[in-house]
């Protein structure tokens, strides 16, 4: 290798994952395979407290109550496992400071479109069980299983539904807000845009 090969900046952005394609012994395969159910698991705490949110058992208040709880829950988890990081601790800080302020009356009217920015953990929690099905770990034979197609395309169609659609619900927002200048109040199970205070 020569000397300025070494010396080349790595790359910023990952062209892909990289998974193990064999594990030196069972505790090592259990600990990567506890990881993606952590994971999961956290997802599908965000996804159940959405889904009570989407049934009209929870406001948008109660909801992002929740998910500061599983916010607190999922740091500690990542501290315990060693995966807590700068990054994260930032990423964890911000997010339980706009969920915070939502609870604000003042700020309460746009807790849904925060609501609504969390149904990104659906997506996670698919793709952290397509993460479950690599042959390495032993679920399925190959990287062709049927399982492991079905989830990344499930994974696929639900990231870009999501993504897809957030981003415009809050330019549509901040656009009617300025535009319309009326006070919008939440109802029990928000639709796209709250009603209108009358």
């Amino acid at each position: 290798m020569s000397a300025s090969a070494s010396r080349a900046p790595k790359p910023l952005l990952k062209k892909g994952e990289v998974h193990k394609e064999k594990f030196d012994d069972d505790a090592e395969r259990w600990a990567e395979v506890r990881g993606y159910l952590i994971i999961f698991f956290c997802n599908a705490l965000s996804c159940v407290a959405l889904f009570l949110y989407v049934i009209g058992q929870i406001d948008a208040k109660q909801e992002l109550q929740l998910e500061i709880l599983f916010l607190v829950f999922k740091c500690i988890l990542e501290m315990v496992t060693g995966k807590f990081g700068w990054e994260l601790m930032l990423h964890h800080t911000a997010m339980i400071l706009g969920f915070a302020l939502n609870q604000l009356p003042s700020m309460q009217c746009w807790a849904w479109i925060t609501v609504h920015q969390q149904l990104v953990h659906v997506p996670f929690a698919i793709r952290a069980l397509w993460r479950l099905t690599l042959p390495a770990l032993g679920y399925v034979r190959t990287e062709f299983s049927w399982r492991r197609r079905g989830l990344i395309n499930v994974f696929w169609i639900s990231w870009m539904l999501t993504v897809g659609y957030r981003t415009p619900l809050i330019l549509a927002n901040c656009i009617l807000g300025y535009y319309g200048r009326h006070e919008r109040v939440p109802t029990k199970v928000s639709g796209l845009w709250p009603a209108r205070v009358q």
